[in-house]
């Protein structure tokens, strides 16, 4: 049996190389999803290797092999734990090169569902309502100012309490996250009853916005909530104006993974509310 593990140095670097497999032919169809097997089966001797990378404190995988167990099993030969991994980089996604990945890299315990945590900022009308409350605006005038700027119809109680956040969040919760999300349980606190002082005193550092979070806790659940939040100045969603919206995903897999789209029209929700309206007409 050949070594599994075929270490290398380069400069500050150290690594390995892992071998998951022996160079015995095995079957190419197993590898394949069903739609892509082939009619005749072929064989080839193939290795699966991965890569670990160790550089200025951080450990690094390229790849995850087809067989996690023993993945895993090298790593510890390398003094190495699954969770220790920093950071995973992926060449391309075919079975060998993923699949001994994603049960088995992070957090053994929560198998292939990698959400720990999602942070969203969609209420850009009551973030700018919070900005401008910030800089010194009385509430009246914030209010005024949001409706001539077109950030705010009506009076304003499904972007100031919280409702269209919750339902984002809620529609996120069920479509993503699989989670019976019930708007009217989700625990809401919006921005009418912010305490002036303390906004202005939080914002001398930090940006306070309108956060949406679903935690994922010990039990596998996930905790939903809607609140005013203070945001270091340099976080993503703390650096979002009043027509963008943005959702960062952390993941025990890829760390952070950010989206930030801009909406400076009515026209995007519009388009969103007409394709709503014709998958019921047309059932």
């Amino acid at each position: 049996m050949p070594e599994t593990i075929h270490r290398f140095t380069h400069g500050g670097i150290e690594g390995a190389i892992l071998r998951i497999l022996d160079d015995e032919p095995h079957s190419l169809n197993e590898l394949l999803p069903d739609e892509y097997k082939l009619p005749e089966d072929r064989t080839l001797p193939l290795a699966y290797t991965c890569c670990y990378v160790r550089h200025r404190g951080r450990h690094v995988m390229v790849d995850g092999g087809i067989d996690g167990d023993e993945v895993t099993a090298q790593l510890d030969g390398l003094d190495v734990k699954p969770e220790d991994v920093d950071l995973v980089l992926i060449t391309h996604a075919d079975r060998d090169h993923v699949a001994g990945l994603i049960l088995q890299i992070g957090d053994g315990e929560r198998g292939g569902d990698v959400l720990r945590r999602d942070q969203r900022s969609v209420a850009g009308a009551a973030d700018g309502h919070l900005d401008r409350l910030a800089a010194g605006a009385s509430w009246e005038t914030a209010i005024r100012d949001a409706r001539e700027a077109g950030a705010l119809e009506g009076d304003g109680a499904w972007d100031l309490d919280g409702w269209d956040a919750a339902a984002k969040l809620a529609i996120l919760a069920m479509t993503v996250l699989g989670v019976d999300a019930d708007l009217r349980q989700i625990p809401r606190r919006g921005i009418r009853d912010v305490d002036l002082s303390w906004l202005r005193e939080v914002c001398e550092e930090h940006r306070v916005r309108l956060l949406a979070t679903a935690l994922r806790t010990k039990g596998g659940d996930y905790e939903l909530a809607v609140a005013p939040t203070p945001l270091p100045p340099d976080h993503l969603l703390g650096q979002l104006g009043s027509k963008e919206m943005g959702i960062v995903y952390h993941t025990d897999l890829f760390s952070s993974i950010s989206s930030v789209i801009e909406e400076a029209s009515p026209l995007p929700s519009a388009a969103s509310m007409l394709r709503d309206i014709l998958d019921i007409y047309c059932g």
